[in-house]
């Protein structure tokens, strides 16, 4: 069978706890406990944006960490802490090691040796991002700053989102400034609505007619307000009918979730579900690294549930996305940039 259908949120959910989070107008600080040892040694990530921190146009990251070993950092291209990131691992190996990865839990690209946590006092860092060159830079005691190490990805992916944690090795304090201001240019949400559709067939609207571009993304974020039937294309060609995975949020008048290998066919995964709702937004996020297509919705801001996943053995290309409420319901959509 070419298809691994799998229920289960430890596809890429595994490790993840809620931080304890304390916002201001201009700081934020985060706790991290330890985690407990997950059987399979993966580990999760708070993703910042749920505290208002904002990548916008910045190509780096400056925070201070309290903590014993282990500071990781994630440079994501979507909100979730899926294989599709770089990895920035600050002192592990009982604060020995530091290292960059392409991917989580991947192969280190490159190395240096030397301890630079504190476990009672915080150490302040940046890591940049330009045209694919990663940096990690350290703040000395007189106040200069000195590069630890940087590596270069000849295919370099987009940054959009940055996660922290320090997994079950350590527990952490982070400190970093909201990065969002009154004269910062921020990218504004696309907004648009879909009809509820009449005669035989359904039909998209394609992302590509609001100038949205995919990059190299593998997830996508975004917000709806319909009753039932929520519909996102992830398509091959931007056409409806090239190959792709359809998945149906609520469909079935909001009783039943599913995820498809192509448009209208079989229904590979099937999970009761009502997250739709006629008169407020829901979240949603859709994501499919290495051809693992899965769903989670927000319960409440910064907290996010998992509800399906497919795991496809000949993964689709996915390039394109198309979204419609179909014949069933009419849906006002915000799709994050």
């Amino acid at each position: 069978m070419e298809y691994y259908i799998s229920y289960v949120a430890a596809v890429v959910f595994i490790f993840v706890f809620r931080a304890l989070e304390t916002c201001s107008a201009k700081q934020i600080t985060i706790q991290i406990p330890k985690a407990k040892p997950s059987d399979d040694g993966w580990y999760g990530y708070t993703e910042l944006q749920s505290c208002g921190y904002s990548i916008g146009n910045s190509s780096y990251f400056e925070f201070s960490v309290k903590t014993c070993t282990g500071a990781q950092v994630a440079l994501m291209s979507g909100p979730m802490d899926n294989y599709q990131l770089y990895e920035v691992v600050i002192s592990g190996m009982d604060n020995y090691e530091t290292v960059i990865r392409k991917y989580k839990g991947g192969m280190t690209m490159i190395r240096s040796h030397g301890g630079m946590l504190d476990c009672s006092a915080f150490r302040a860092f940046q890591i940049h991002w330009d045209n694919g060159v990663i940096s990690l830079v350290r703040k000395c005691r007189l106040g200069k700053w000195l590069k630890i190490l940087s590596w270069k990805d000849p295919n370099p992916r987009p940054i959009r989102y940055v996660g922290v944690t320090t997994g079950s090795w350590a527990s952490s304090t982070w400190r970093f400034n909201q990065n969002v201001g009154e004269n910062q240019d921020t990218l504004q949400d696309i907004q648009f609505e879909t009809r509820k559709q009449k005669g035989p067939n359904y039909y998209y609207t394609h992302l590509t007619d609001y100038q949205y571009k995919m990059g190299q993304q593998t997830s996508i974020t975004f917000s709806v307000k319909a009753c039932s039937d929520i519909y996102v294309a992830l398509l091959s060609k931007d056409t409806d009918t090239c190959t792709m995975y359809e998945v149906i949020i609520g469909g079935y008048g909001n009783t039943i979730s599913v995820i498809r290998r192509g448009k209208n066919r079989y229904n590979y995964v099937k999970k009761p579900s009502s997250p739709a709702d006629c008169n407020e937004f829901r979240s949603f996020i859709v994501s499919w690294p290495r051809g693992v297509v899965s769903v989670w919705y927000e319960t409440k801001v910064g907290d996010w549930q998992f509800l399906m996943s497919l795991r496809d053995r000949k993964p689709i290309d996915v390039r394109y996305i198309g979204m419609t409420t179909g014949k069933a319901a009419s849906g006002t959509w915000k799709v994050a940039l």
